[in-house]
């Protein structure tokens, strides 16, 4: 079978016949525009394979290019440069250079073919999401990984810019990186599939498998360094963008938490409707620090959550001090007992929730924040594992908004009935319980399990270390109370 092979050097044409396919070829030298044979001065004459300048060489070598690429031409008989190409234009022209137009055009002309049967697969898979920038990528993928046969290229040491660019946009518009991934795989198995047929045309059978090999290595080499650098290029983009989607975020809810008022375009950069129901929540581990992705046991829960309650959307929004701020979106009317629905899903080991009231509008969304974030505090300086509603908690955390002050505050109104001992807890405890009963010393006993008797023996050490009558500054004295029990801190 004969090949047209055309002598080139650069992109000058030199000259051109026919000739019989061969992969074995002898290195020509080069004086000025004219080939000559090896050993001689004379201009070659005799039939010789289509050459390329190769840096890999070396400055002024050649090296011979795989002959069945002569055959790579577009079926519309356009040029590369011509025929609308999706690749850069700096792209394109490299590529023209060292392949020469024909076979770029065929690889601008493929890549097409293949973009479209990607997008129909698309069509039938609504996993499959595209980004509008495959036949960019598949072009320059196709031209670059055709460049490098043509050079006998051993290694490639970065994917085209324009691959780099899908996959940014892909983060972009919230596309996985195993659909980003399979997208690359299919364009891959079809190019490679093109690449066959024509070598199985154009090579003899006693050529065949080594071709092939050559074909299947290189191409391989290619895929394996598109993925690992479109994977690197893919999480790069999601840490930059996902640092701006939650800085803009924050921004619209500290607004919304400042002024009581949301901006215009709010519910887009949020990703929910402010007009409907909210349930705030903050979510902290004792666990290793989670990297903020949608695989961690938090984001699991938080999607879990979202399921149960019927959730039209969720906001999350990683907060300054570590912990995790969700708000669950619900629309229709008010839903009860979502608070304590909520609190007895199961969490992740070691995982700490405070939950807000249920708010609807945007000011619901405010008081569901900040209720949240209130009910947090007070979760954390417990110290311990737990699930905390603002509502049973408000008036903790009205009283911790100042640590300091509400130290002072213990201080002033429990005097000597402050120590850190056992015997002064115990003593706490009783007139803490004496008071809620409504001073009722039998209801104090039963509660606390002990003989009336030493409940009000307990009262009266209590009034001698207090200084004055339990009844004196009973609200103050039940608030204190109330303080030191659930916060020991405040006693050092």
């Amino acid at each position: 079978m004969g090949v047209e092979l055309v002598f080139l050097r650069g992109s000058h044409v030199l000259g051109h016949r026919p000739l019989r396919y061969r992969t074995d070829y002898t290195r020509l030298p080069l004086e000025g525009d004219r080939l000559l044979r090896c050993g001689s001065r004379a201009p070659l004459t005799e039939p010789a394979p289509l050459l390329v300048r190769s840096s890999r060489l070396g400055r002024g070598r050649w090296a011979p290019m795989r002959a069945w690429m002569a055959l790579l031409r577009p079926a519309t008989e356009i040029s590369a440069v011509n025929s609308g190409p999706a690749s850069s234009a700096a792209t394109v022209a490299e590529a023209a250079r060292i392949l020469g137009e024909d076979a770029a055009a065929w690889a601008v002309e493929t890549a097409a073919t293949i973009t479209e049967e990607v997008k129909t697969a698309a069509q039938e898979d609504a996993d499959l999401a595209l980004t509008g920038l495959e036949r960019r990528a598949c072009e320059a993928c196709l031209l670059t990984v055709l460049g490098s046969l043509r050079s006998d290229a051993e290694a490639m040491t970065r994917a085209p810019q324009e691959a780099v660019e899908q996959v940014r946009l892909a983060v972009r518009q919230g596309t996985a990186i195993d659909t980003v991934l399979r997208v690359v795989w299919m364009c891959h198995t079809a190019v490679q599939d093109r690449l066959l047929t024509v070598i199985s045309e154009a090579v003899p059978p006693g050529e065949l498998v080594n071709e092939v090999r050559v074909l299947s290595r290189q191409l391989l080499a290619f895929v394996d360094l598109l993925v690992r650098e479109l994977s690197a290029a893919y999480e790069a983009e999601r840490a930059v963008w996902q640092n701006r989607i939650t800085a803009a975020r924050r921004q619209v809810v500290d607004e919304i938490l400042r002024t009581s008022r949301a901006s215009d375009g709010a519910e887009s950069v949020l990703g929910i409707r402010l007009t409907g129901q909210h349930l705030a929540g903050v979510l902290w581990t004792d666990d290793a620090v989670s990297d903020g992705g949608k695989n961690t046991p938090v984001a699991r829960y938080v999607s879990q959550v979202a399921s149960r309650v019927g959730a039209a959307g969720t906001l999350v929004l990683e907060l300054p001090d570590g912990s995790t701020g969700v708000v669950w979106s619900l629309p229709g009317t008010r839903m009860e007992g979502l608070v304590e629905a909520v609190r007895v899903i199961e969490r992740p080991r070691a995982t700490s929730l405070a939950l807000g009231p249920v708010g609807t509008g945007v000011a619901g969304f405010r008081h569901t924040v900040l209720g949240a974030r209130q009910a947090a505090s007070v979760g954390r300086r417990q110290g311990t594992v737990g699930a905390w509603a603002h509502d049973d908690v408000a008036l903790l955390a009205l009283l911790l908004a100042d640590p300091d002050a509400a130290g002072r505050y213990v201080l002033a109104v429990l005097g000597d009935l402050t120590g850190a001992d056992v015997k002064s807890a115990a003593i706490r405890e009783t007139l803490a319980a004496y008071l809620r009963h409504g001073r009722s010393r039998t209801a104090a006993a039963q509660e606390l399990s002990l003989a009336a008797n030493t409940v009000a023996y307990r009262v009266r050490q209590a009034e001698q270390l207090l200084g004055r009558p339990a009844t004196e500054r009973a609200t103050d004295t039940v608030i204190a109370l109330l303080l030191t029990h659930e916060f020991t801190a405040l006693l050092e």
